[in-house]
């Protein structure tokens, strides 16, 4: 299928979002675009308007003239009473124009329609693209936000394990207490519970962003910039 009109639909929306991203990661409009692209239901919709399209191109041939070529060629025998029966290779060839000049509108009543319907349905394409759009970008800042979070609560994680061993030490040496120990113990239980959250929030984050790409985000994605006027 070509991909012209999706191409054109995908690139009016996403320069409206205004997004500049370097090009060594999966950019959100990189995202964005693969996902609208490969949509069956949009691929669908595209498919409908490609076909109306076909039909408003036909109507408008009638406008334009015909030329029907006709050839032929055979063997004739001819028997008179002045002559001797003989063969004859007969050959004939025809060409006719026709033009039409007036059919009561019927031409331009037709093409209208179908542009209306091609313009229908180009709209049905532009409103799938938007709503795999919107799914799309949902999914990969939910990815990025779950990312960053997972990053966090990892790094408060280690954080408390460094902070525990330290307190452990110290009471070792006669310089801290079991109170402190068992205090560090329970704020280390809960950035372990915090970390293994944020983890399973993470992995369903990027099962959401596979539905949605039709792939696993294994390239790297990072926030994208917008412009605004």
């Amino acid at each position: 299928m070509k991909l012209t009109f999706m191409r054109i639909v995908v690139s009016t929306f996403l320069s409206l979002l205004g997004i500049s991203q370097p090009v060594s990661a999966l950019t959100l409009s990189e995202a964005i675009e693969d996902a609208i692209i490969n949509n069956p239901e949009f691929r669908q919709e595209v498919k409908a308007y490609q076909a109306v399209e076909a039909e408003v191109r036909s109507a408008k041939g009638g406008f334009l003239p015909v030329i029907d070529l006709s050839a032929g060629i055979g063997h004739e025998e001819v028997n008179t009473p002045l002559t001797s029966s003989s063969g004859l290779m007969r050959r004939e060839t025809a060409i006719r124009l026709t033009q039409n000049l007036f059919e009561g509108f019927s031409t331009e009543s037709e093409i209208k329609r179908l542009s209306y319907r091609m313009d229908a349905q180009g709209y049905r394409a532009q409103t799938a693209a938007n709503d795999v759009a919107l799914k799309m970008a949902e999914a990969y800042i939910s990815l990025l936000r779950e990312q960053e979070l997972m990053e966090l609560a990892e790094s408060n994680l280690d954080t408390h394990i460094k902070l525990l061993d330290q307190i452990e030490k110290r009471t070792a040496a006669g310089m801290g207490n079991q109170v402190e120990v068992d205090q560090a113990k329970a704020r280390l239980a809960l950035a372990q519970a915090n970390f293994s959250s944020a983890k399973n929030n993470y992995f369903d984050a990027r099962s959401a962003f596979h539905r949605v790409l039709g792939r696993a985000p294994d390239e790297t994605i990072i926030k994208p910039k917008f412009h605004y006027p």
